[in-house]
């Protein structure tokens, strides 16, 4: 074949994928998706034990799915208050896992006055998601005035991995592991109290689903003032804030912190095993948890 007559064809083939790839681009863009989000999302989240709920969600010209006034809650329409809500969230295909045959989201956002930054992927069974946030405000998490913990304060950032090596994840079937790492607190206060700044908090967990209850198997959180650990048990109910608590838990802490706070630890935890952990039990609910020392 000629090359004048190969050029001619590879040129009309060009315009052809040209074509394609832009009415596409053109549909992604105008795509309706926000007048299909309440039947999508409830579609979607109804195999999930959670409600969720987006105030307004639109597409840009790159593609980005821009969400505003994003909550999850418990699948109760009174349940208060909202597991996690976004001021924001942004969320687009990763287009070189997706190349790669590795279905991906990237995302962004504002979650409390801090950002946040990550990716959810799959391959094979498993759904791995890794999150990156920045100066977190507990004082504007909600659940932790419901769980009665008392006022907190402080920012929060660091990084968290978490695999659901299962994919029947979301019908409460599976297990879970997590990592965090590079955490930090600053400004951290509770009930009153200002603790010193903790850098460096590392940690891991597994925890096993099945049969509407949860067995956390061990979750232990490091840095540079204390160490702890827990395992136990979760009783889950579809009101994540009222399922039951069985927990053990230990404590010791380290540096600035064992110095300024060590007497009334010693005073409150009075059982301590031969690493000079203090141990403690933890029942009641999320809403309303119980110590026992």
């Amino acid at each position: 074949m000629p090359k004048e007559k190969q050029k001619t064809i590879w040129k009309y083939i060009g315009y052809v994928l040209l074509t394609l790839v832009l009415i596409v681009y053109f549909f992604l863009l105008t795509f309706p998706i926000e007048a299909l989000k309440d039947h999508y999302l409830s579609r979607s989240a109804g195999r999930l034990p959670y409600r969720i709920a987006v105030e307004h969600i639109r597409t840009t010209p790159f593609l980005w799915v821009n969400c505003s006034g994003l909550e999850i809650s418990g699948k109760s329409k009174n349940a208060s208050p909202p597991l996690v809500a976004f001021e924001t969230l942004k969320l687009r295909p990763a287009w070189l896992k997706l190349l790669m045959g590795q279905p991906a989201l990237r995302l962004n956002g504002i979650l409390y006055s801090g950002k946040i930054k990550g990716m959810a992927g799959k391959k094979k069974d498993d759904v791995d998601i890794s999150l990156a946030w920045k100066d977190i405000e507990l004082a504007d998490y909600p659940l932790l005035t419901a769980m009665n913990l008392g006022q907190m304060k402080g920012a929060l950032s660091g990084k968290f991995l978490l695999r659901m090596n299962q994919n029947r994840w979301y019908a409460g079937d599976g297990t879970l592991t997590c990592q965090l790492e590079e955490g930090s607190f600053k400004e951290l206060k509770v009930r009153g109290f200002s603790l010193p700044t903790l850098e460096g908090i590392a940690g891991q967990g597994v925890l096993r689903l099945g049969q509407q209850k949860a067995t956390l198997e061990s979750f232990t959180i490091n840095s540079n003032q204390l160490s702890s650990a827990f395992d136990g048990k979760i009783d889950l109910k579809p009101e994540i804030t009222r399922s039951r608590l069985n927990l053990n838990g230990k404590v010791k802490l380290i540096g600035e912190m064992a110095d300024q706070y060590q007497p009334m630890l010693s005073g409150l935890l009075r059982n301590k095993d031969d690493q000079d952990f203090y141990t403690f039990s933890l029942k009641g609910s999320l809403s309303k948890p119980r110590f026992s020392f």
